[in-house]
């Protein structure tokens, strides 16, 4: 298992886990396992709690006490037609640890961010790669970038205004910028 140290005190998981991301305020993680969990480890008091999805989650962001997560719908392939792609994404109230949404999306998601208005996917294996943004409020598709790296991690800035497009298939790395207007991503510049 997986040991946290506290005050020189050891609590272990009973599984393997693949993700985390650390509350901004508070002593939580919050950790993705190998099986279809979600768990919310307070290192603290090491209370545990757990929500198990119908999908497999793939990643996890934090963002205003919601946290987000990209679902797996089916088995991921290097190059797949978009209208083939299917994923999911739910969305979870930290403060009571439920769920508030779940929705399908039509790409293979593979790394997740969010604002105020939107939530950001980047595709894991649709046919030309993309970031796509979902309205926050109506859970639709409301912008997408194309021709981006499919498996690029993505980060938001901190201003809000912008997110970072890393890629893993390609060597050497590559950076991209995208600017976010209004809770829309649009095309920004690559690195040299």
């Amino acid at each position: 298992g997986i040991s946290l140290l506290d005050y020189d005190e050891f609590f272990y998981l009973p599984n393997l886990i693949r993700e985390v991301v650390i509350h901004p305020s508070q002593p939580i993680i919050y950790a993705l396992n190998e099986k279809k969990d979600i768990l919310e480890i307070n290192y603290k008091t090491g209370k545990i709690r757990q929500l198990t999805m119908n999908l497999v989650p793939e990643t996890i962001y934090f963002y205003n006490n919601e946290l987000y997560v990209a679902l797996l719908k089916g088995p991921r392939g290097p190059y797949g037609q978009v209208q083939n792609q299917q994923g999911a994404i739910a969305i979870i109230n930290t403060s009571n640890f439920t769920l508030t949404d779940q929705f399908d999306i039509q790409i293979d998601p593979f790394d997740i961010v969010a604002d105020d208005k939107a939530i950001y996917v980047s595709s894991a294996s649709d046919d030309t790669g993309s970031i796509r943004g979902y309205s926050r409020e109506t859970l639709l598709e409301t912008s997408k970038v194309l021709y981006i790296d499919n498996q690029s991690y993505i980060e938001m800035h901190p201003s809000l205004d912008r997110l970072y497009a890393v890629d893993t298939t390609v060597s050497p790395r590559d950076v991209e910028t995208h600017f976010i207007v209004d809770g829309k991503i649009k095309r920004g510049y690559d690195s040299p």
